[in-house]
């Protein structure tokens, strides 16, 4: 590719870039696979023609329907949609559904020290289903993160009671098994960003960060994780949360810049004023968050040189709020909706 003119995107050595007739044509591998985009077919076609002349056994396919690395991809008149019904049907053979409208109970970051842990041959399946429900979750499933990432801390120590949180989220995937994120048509490039946290979820202290990533009305990606500190307040493990995002949400906008567009500055969601008050009152520390300085000048500096914004937004709409607790009723499934872009 390269010696055809192909350019790397250098935030992604796997997505190749050339100008063809003022067009973009981009090329993304995953091994021998590749996913081949532009806004016109010759560019395509032409691409085609080149992996043909240079190596044997190519395939392709074209049209409004694909299936790429396990995902479905079919595109409409006013948007395209992605899942994975047939991963999800074959990871749920043979397992029993009870019909749960959520992922995970109020109990999903407690350890009970009562709850035996599984044999040998348990730990082992434990731990193959987890790596199972993350892989979907990752991508078409992420509202099932936050369940997901705190039973992947315990494969190592899985016990009876982190069994049936598993088999939670298998029964609940098996509930909503026919939904899709739908991604709207054209359009400018809009990424926006969602960051949460929940003080002190865990019993040993530790809060956890929820980020959101969305773009076409629709969630591109997604993070759940346990802080690595003990946060003294909310506003705290706000900070830590935001700190901790500027990070992904760095990496999508240089991503996008080596893609061709000039981005402008990515909104960052917030629910907690507090947050913002510190974020623009006159730079000075003070003993109560004088241990956070750094995390909250880092992010300052970003929104002053234009790279993010902060936007205060009200939590019930705060979609990465999916991602700091196991969330239930009406307000999970409204910020589901809305992670997956079923509200457009």
């Amino acid at each position: 590719l390269e010696g055809q003119g192909f350019v790397v995107n250098q935030y992604d050595s796997c997505v190749f870039n050339l100008m063809v007739g003022g067009k973009q044509l981009s090329v993304a591998f995953h091994v021998d696979d590749l996913l081949v985009t532009c806004v016109d077919q010759e560019p395509i076609d032409e691409m085609v023609r080149l992996l043909l002349s240079e190596f044997k056994g190519v395939s392709e396919v074209r049209g409004a329907k694909h299936s790429y690395l396990a995902m479905n991809l079919e595109l409409g008149d006013d948007c395209y949609t992605l899942d994975m019904g047939g991963y999800l049907k074959k990871i749920l053979v043979g397992r029993e559904g009870r019909g749960v409208k959520t992922p995970a109970g109020a109990d999903l970051c407690k350890d009970p020290v009562d709850s035996p842990l599984l044999d040998a041959k348990g730990q082992k399946d434990f731990h193959s289903d987890v790596a199972t429900i993350l892989f979907i979750a990752k991508r078409v499933r992420m509202e099932c993160l936050t369940a997901v990432s705190v039973l992947a801390s315990r494969v190592n120590v899985a016990t009876s009671c982190d069994r049936d949180k598993l088999d939670r989220v298998f029964s609940y995937l098996a509930h909503t098994e026919d939904v899709r994120m739908r991604f709207r048509c054209g359009g400018d490039v809009d990424l926006t960003a969602y960051v949460d946290a929940s003080w002190a979820t865990h019993d040993d202290g530790h809060g956890r960060t929820g980020i959101v990533l969305m773009m076409a009305g629709c969630a591109v990606a997604a993070w759940s994780s346990k802080q690595k500190m003990v946060t003294r307040s909310s506003t705290e493990s706000e900070i830590v949360a935001l700190s901790d995002a500027t990070t992904q949400i760095m990496w999508f906008r240089r991503w996008l810049a080596g893609q061709g567009y000039d981005v402008a500055p990515i909104k960052v969601f917030q629910d907690n004023m507090a947050v913002l008050d510190l974020m623009r009152s006159p730079r000075r520390t003070s003993q109560r968050t004088k241990h956070l300085d750094v995390r909250l000048f880092y992010a300052r500096d970003l929104e002053e040189e234009g790279h993010i914004e902060l936007e205060w937004l009200p939590t019930k709409h705060m979609i990465a709020d999916l991602l700091t607790k196991p969330l239930q009723g009406f307000l999970f499934m409204s910020l589901c909706a809305e992670l997956k872009g079923n509200l457009l």
